[in-house]
């Protein structure tokens, strides 16, 4: 049986840790004194996103810090998953702190999604900024074609002070 979120659990975020599943739990391949345990994740949608942010942030996570440990994600097609803590001790007693490690990664992978999926803030102290760059830079372009429409009294003097040569040839200077 899958144990279920308390009612007071995070539930920012995309997907949610439902809790441990214990008729998972098996001795770990290649390490018959340590344990792979499993949990239930639950998401509204699944998106390769999410599951590269949770390889990204899971890379290097120990959940249990006595042993080579790591997590590993297996989504399934629908609204379900299984995130596994693989080759961690197996005394029920850490398997709480353990839980704790998943709901922790899960949180962060939640919140790095979400950084990905919202629009980046505009500085509030008037300081640089996407905006004033845009607005620099059209008031430069607005200032340059006024200066091209101008008329130009004082050209028109040195234009024709400048002694143009003039050739009545070809432009392969034969005559």
């Amino acid at each position: 049986m899958i144990d279920r979120l308390r009612p007071d659990a995070d539930l920012v975020g995309s997907v949610q840790l439902t809790g441990l599943v214990p008729q998972l739990t098996v001795p770990s391949r290649h390490h018959d004194d340590l344990v792979d345990i499993w949990f239930g994740v639950e998401w509204s949608e699944r998106n390769a996103e999410w599951e590269e942010s949770f390889a990204r942030l899971a890379e290097g996570w120990r959940p249990d810090p006595r042993h080579p440990s790591y997590f590993d994600l297996f989504s399934h097609p629908a609204s379900s998953g299984l995130i596994a803590a693989r080759q961690v001790s197996p005394d029920r007693g850490v398997w709480q702190e353990i839980e704790e490690e998943a709901r922790l990664l899960v949180r962060r992978v939640n919140h790095d999604v979400a950084e990905r999926r919202s629009p980046p803030t505009v500085p509030q102290d008037g300081q640089g900024g996407w905006t004033l760059r845009v607005r620099d830079a059209s008031a430069a372009l607005l200032a340059s074609l006024r200066w091209i429409g101008e008329p130009r009294h004082g050209l028109s003097s040195v234009v024709s002070d400048l002694p143009i040569g003039v050739s009545h040839g070809s432009p392969s200077g034969s005559r």
